[in-house]
């Protein structure tokens, strides 16, 4: 400190030697017009005192604005510099992440910057596999373009599909459930039973509704994509991680969707007779406070694998991910934190041994099988 104040000192010493006027400008400048007593100290000190009656006048005109590094204008500059670096720095993260590739445990994926509508990272993502509950995006799609009312109340009846897929639910029989709830249902908790009951009470019945879920898969250009029920619950639900991307895309224009989807857990009420139910979401990352989701959709069957699409928001990017059969129930989420810490850091990180086994021999299957 007292270091500081001698060549403070020594500073004013040698410009007071200056003509009084580029003195006082020298001075303005270098401190931005934020004026002390002490510098009139120093010119008293020094024997300006003239230069000392300018510094008066000039503390008592800035006495009253706000100090320049204070202005509006400036913290603008300063946020839209601190924007352009990190944008800079986003870009260069991802130059040299695209110079390498993330490790994924899932047999086919595709990342996606939905901002920009820039492809970040794809790997066999024209493989057409079984999608599983991933349907229920589109069926959630279908249930809201019909227009049918979402307060409406839906007889709890029995699945109508005939599967030997374990379908158990909680829902009681005969009792009734609101449309917008069992659309909640089918896509947080995947909730078998909800989604056949949207596509069982569409008009039409479920053969009309898949004809609309294949219609509106041709119509959005999924042209890999089938639809044969409105669960997922049939290995006849295929579609590419390409595929899947279009559908993700067009999803995140549903507000309720995006709402329904990332709801972290839910009591839905019931009537005749009347009870409540509590249902959480299947994917744990909509429950961590480090991660923004903001659209999601899991699905497994043995033949699909674990599935996740979702939508999250990375460094200010809405950034699409589609990561279809991967081994183990946490492997979908191990991978969507080793691609977020890849478009991050650049570093694709590692899968276990187990999961890259699994993603091997099922890949040299899809292969032998072509």
């Amino acid at each position: 400190m007292r270091r500081g104040r001698a060549q403070y000192t020594k500073r004013y010493s040698l410009m007071c030697r200056f003509d009084g006027f580029r003195w006082l400008l020298s001075a303005l400048g270098l401190f931005g017009v934020e004026l002390r007593k002490r510098d009139l100290l120093e010119c008293i000190k020094h024997g300006r005192q003239a230069v000392a009656l300018c510094l008066l006048g000039a503390m008592f005109a800035f006495s009253h604005p706000v100090k320049a590094h204070h202005t509006d204008e400036y913290k603008e500059a300063k946020r839209a510099k601190q924007a352009a670096q990190k944008a800079a720095l986003k870009q260069e993260v991802r130059k040299s992440a695209n110079k390498s590739a993330p490790s994924l445990a899932s047999v086919s994926a595709v990342v996606v910057d939905f901002s920009d509508k820039k492809i970040l990272h794809t790997k066999h993502s024209d493989l057409v596999m079984p999608i599983a509950s991933i349907t229920k995006v589109m069926t959630a799609i279908v249930t809201l373009d019909a227009g049918l009312p979402l307060n409406a109340l839906l007889d709890v009846a029995p699945m109508q599909q005939k599967t030997n897929k374990n379908t158990y639910t909680r829902l009681r029989q005969k009792s009734k459930a609101k449309r917008g709830d069992l659309i909640r249902l089918a896509l947080m908790s995947s909730e078998n039973l909800a989604a056949a009951l949207l596509g069982q009470t569409h008009p039409g019945g479920l053969t009309q509704f898949v004809l609309e879920m294949n219609k509106k898969a041709k119509a959005l250009g999924m042209k890999d994509t089938q639809f044969v029920d409105s669960t997922g619950l049939s290995t006849g639900n295929v579609s590419t991680a390409d595929d899947l991307v279009k559908l993700l895309r067009h999803a995140m224009k549903y507000p309720k969707i995006r709402e329904y989807s990332t709801t972290r857990s839910h009591y839905t009420e019931f009537s005749k007779p009347k009870y409540t139910l509590r249902h959480a979401n299947t994917n744990a990352l909509v429950a961590n406070k480090h991660w923004d989701i903001e659209l999601s959709k899991t699905g497994y069957l043995n033949e699909a694998g674990r599935c996740l699409v979702m939508v999250t928001e990375i460094d200010g990017s809405h950034i699409g991910m589609v990561l279809l059969d991967s081994f183990g129930k946490r492997s979908p989420i191990g991978d969507a934190g080793r691609i977020r810490r890849w478009l991050k850091t650049g570093n694709g990180g590692q899968v276990a041994a187990a999961a890259a086994r699994y993603k091997r021999d099922k890949l040299a299957q899809i292969q032998k099988g072509r």
